[in-house]
């Protein structure tokens, strides 16, 4: 997972101290300052905004989540997508 961030976004930056700083999962995510993908991994469509946060799988977008309303929100998110990675998804998720 590849969570796409700009400098001057505070919501990134609330995104990081709420979500990325305690990150605990067995699924790997990568914060970066960029608006695409490494060379090779595809995105079903264009960025528009910060943060765009991105589950790949076999270096194509599955899943996308795009802005920042709390934690919770994205927690939600992440465990109603229906695959391997949502299973334990954050202990303190009370769902």
């Amino acid at each position: 997972m590849i969570a796409f961030e700009a400098e001057d976004c505070g919501y990134c930056r609330q995104f990081d101290k709420q979500v990325l700083s305690g990150w605990s999962q067995t699924m790997p995510i990568v914060a970066v300052n960029a608006s695409q993908p490494p060379d090779g991994w595809n995105l079903k469509s264009a960025l528009f905004a910060t943060p765009s946060i991105v589950l790949f799988c076999n270096r194509r977008e599955v899943a996308r989540y795009t802005g920042y309303q709390g934690a919770e929100k994205f927690w939600q998110w992440l465990q109603g997508l229906h695959s391997p990675a949502s299973t334990s998804i954050h202990p303190g998720y009370a769902g």
